[in-house]
This record gives structure tokens, C-alpha cells and sequence, in this order.
């Protein structure tokens, strides 16, 4: 089945996903993709692969749990999405590259890496979904704050899914 067109807009604030991630100490960023693609629509809960279920018998910080699956290590997501959606679209290895000037200290980007490069190309509505052995994410120019995607060498490799 390829990527589905999710509505990304989505809380990343969850309370289902702040339990998940903070109950096993992995990536808060698969735990909020796991959100986004349970609460997207039926098509996209999350019904199989490394996943923990959200208890609506147990709280966290006055929250219920949802009743629904979460995937909460970046591999796992990854493992998962190749399963449901197919191999990814593209790799992403390079990080952006910044340079700064030794008289003014100013910082300025010298070379665009695969994420930039990804969401540029992309254009204002397009979406991706990034995952790797350390994180998940979204690579989107509504994001207003780079995700270590685009700087952090811990984070690439990785592997990246266009939805459509």
C-alpha cells in the first residue's frame, strides 16, 4: 500500500504520545508519527509491527490512554512504514553545511543537504516522512524549526517516504 495522505497538521503535543515515548525513554518521534497515523484515519492505525498499546485503563498526567497502537523506537518505524508503504523513496546521508565568516561571525548555510534539498523540492504543501536508526520525523516547509535531520550526524543515514 504506498504512503497515505495524512493530515500532518495534527497535535505533536499528544498526550498519547508524550506517555509512550516518556513509559520506554525512545523516540518521542515515532511515538507522534504513530499518533498522526492513528488519529489520520481507520486506514492508518497502526495494527501490527514492534508496538505498545495505549491503555485507556491507565493515565498519565490526568490523560486516559487512547486504546490505540504505538510504534516507539525510530527502527521499528522504519521496519513498519517499509512494510506498509513499500521501500522508500529516497535516502537521505547528507546534513546541511554552515560556514562562519571570521571577521563578522555571522553563520551562513554553504551546502544544502538531502533534507533541505528534499524540502525545497517537495514545495509548500508536500509532506515526507523521514525515518532511521535514532529518529522520526516530517520534512515539510510548513515546519518552522529544522529537525536534526537537517544537522544532527546521529540521525543519518535515514530513509525518506514522499506522501502523496
Amino acid at each position: 500500500m504506498p504512503p497515505p495522505r495524512l493530515n500532518l497538521t495534527l497535535r505533536l503535543d499528544c498526550p498519547a504520545a508524550k506517555r509512550a515515548a516518556t513509559r520506554t525513554a525512545l523516540a518521542p518521534g515515532a511515538a507522534r508519527l504513530s499518533w498522526a497515523l492513528n488519529h489520520g484515519f481507520a486506514a492508518t492505525q497502526i495494527r501490527s509491527g514492534a508496538m505498545f498499546y495505549n491503555d485507556p485503563k491507565v493515565t498519565y498526567a490526568g490523560n486516559p490512554g487512547d486504546g490505540r497502537n504505538y510504534i516507539v523506537g525510530a527502527p521499528a518505524m522504519q521496519a513498519y512504514l517499509t512494510k506498509q508503504w513499500g521501500p522508500p523513496d529516497l535516502r537521505l546521508s547528507n546534513l546541511d553545511v554552515y560556514s562562519t565568516d571570521p571577521v563578522t561571525g555571522a553563520s551562513a548555510k554553504t551546502t544544502e543537504g538531502d533534507a533541505s534539498a528534499l524540502r525545497a523540492r517537495l514545495g509548500p504543501e508536500g509532506v515526507a516522512i523521514f525515518a532511521g536508526a535514532h529518529h522520526v520525523g516530517v520534512i515539510s516547509q510548513r515546519l518552522k524549526t529544522d529537525d536534526y535531520i537537517y544537522y544532527d550526524r546521529d540521525v543519518v543515514p535515514a530513509v525518506a517516504w514522499i506522501l502523496p
